[in-house]
């Protein structure tokens, strides 16, 4: 049996935008495209989180940036030579 010493709370001083900065230009581009907002249309990963801090309110693009994570494959491909 597990006791629950605290219940756990949504940390107020963390920011989307630095939460957007762990997501790479693919999941950046996942998350344009899961809004209708075209993929192409940004040139570089800053233009993309810009356009999502802009364009998607703050709750739902945290949603967004869970699930890229969630999804992320953290394996480690070798280097060959």
């Amino acid at each position: 049996m597990i006791d629950v010493i605290k219940e756990a709370a949504i940390n107020p001083k963390i920011k989307i935008a630095n939460k957007l900065s762990l997501l790479w230009g693919k999941e950046l581009r996942n998350i344009l495209v899961a809004n209708g907002l075209s993929k192409t249309r940004y040139k570089n990963k800053p233009d993309m989180r810009k356009a999502l801090l802009k364009l998607i309110l703050e709750d739902e693009l945290a949603l967004f940036i869970t699930n890229e994570l969630f999804e992320r494959d953290y394996t480690l491909q070798p280097f060959s030579k």
